[in-house]
């Protein structure tokens, strides 16, 4: 079932009838339900997989996170930006991918780059996190910028221009650009250790 929230909204034409004792659901068909695309954060989440290197998780999923961090040994690090959990115009899914050798998360929104990096076969689909902009044309967004530490294939995706600069300094590799998103609005209540 679609979680309704205050700014969801419902076809105008819609009729309620006198029957208080109907649920939500059973007055209105799914199909007339419109949601309204809300930002959400896209958050950061590491774990240690050897000395000195920590693997990166993405997910704009509470539950997700929740997961992780409970049962696969991720914790929360930060909100990186925020992305809108539906299509906006001018948006485009942002895919995360699991690299099959290294055991790595990455994120791609350049459907060339999904369709040459399924097409190795050396990454899975993992799903879409949400939605971003290839271009700078949204008002309020910021670049999203892409690392990888290639001996690791460790990818670091930030808005932060100084942590950007950081890790390069320890030997990333500035991929450029992945898209634009908006800036993070606040942290994590529950942020856990800086390991990564």
């Amino acid at each position: 079932m679609i979680p309704l929230r205050p700014e969801d909204t419902v076809d105008d034409d819609l009729k309620f009838g006198e029957d208080r004792g109907r649920s939500f659901s059973d007055l209105v068909p799914l199909f007339r339900l419109r949601r309204t695309p809300a930002r959400v954060p896209l958050l950061r989440l590491v774990r240690q997989v050897g000395p000195g290197d920590v693997e990166h998780l993405y997910t704009a999923s509470r539950p997700e996170c929740d997961a992780a961090t409970e049962h696969h040994g991720y914790a929360l690090k930060d909100v990186v930006c925020a992305i809108t959990d539906l299509p906006v115009t001018g948006s485009v899914p942002l895919v995360r991918l699991w690299h099959v050798e290294f055991r790595r998360h990455s994120l791609t929104a350049h459907p060339a780059n999904l369709a040459a990096a399924l097409a190795r076969g050396m990454y899975i689909r993992e799903g879409v996190a949400g939605h971003v902009f290839l271009t700078d044309g949204q008002p309020g967004t910021v670049p999203l910028y892409a690392l990888v530490h290639r001996a690791r294939y460790a990818h670091l995706y930030t808005t932060d221009e100084a942590e950007r600069d950081a890790a390069v300094a320890a030997g990333a590799e500035a991929l450029g650009i992945a898209c634009w998103v908006y800036p993070a609005e606040a942290q994590p209540e529950d942020k856990e250790g800086d390991r990564g």
